[in-house]
């Protein structure tokens, strides 16, 4: 929240911190109103919910499945080349 009122957006906290009284995160699934100066929830999965979990968690399933989706959607006909954003999603793609 900027000291006049006006509300920004930006993908990375760094650009607020210096200009904005006050920080809050987007949640997601969420859209912002303009009119109720709010957050509404779009979409409610049922699994977001910690109990909702029906397996035990399982890291090598989860690194093969994370392997598997990787080897499935090959995007260049290179051997080589990685271009990423430096996310939490994308950083782990680099090593293959």
């Amino acid at each position: 929240w900027g000291a006049d009122g006006s509300v920004w957006f930006a993908s990375e906290m760094k650009c607020l911190l210096n200009d904005c009284i006050k920080v809050e995160q987007f949640p997601p699934g969420n859209y912002w109103s303009s009119k109720t100066r709010s957050f509404t929830q779009y979409y409610k999965p049922s699994w977001i919910a910690f109990n909702s979990a029906q397996q035990k968690l399982d890291f090598e399933v989860m690194r093969n499945k994370f392997i598997g989706s990787i080897d499935k959607r090959p995007m260049t006909d290179v051997p080589h080349g990685v271009l990423l954003s430096g996310g939490l999603d994308s950083s782990p793609l680099g090593p293959w």
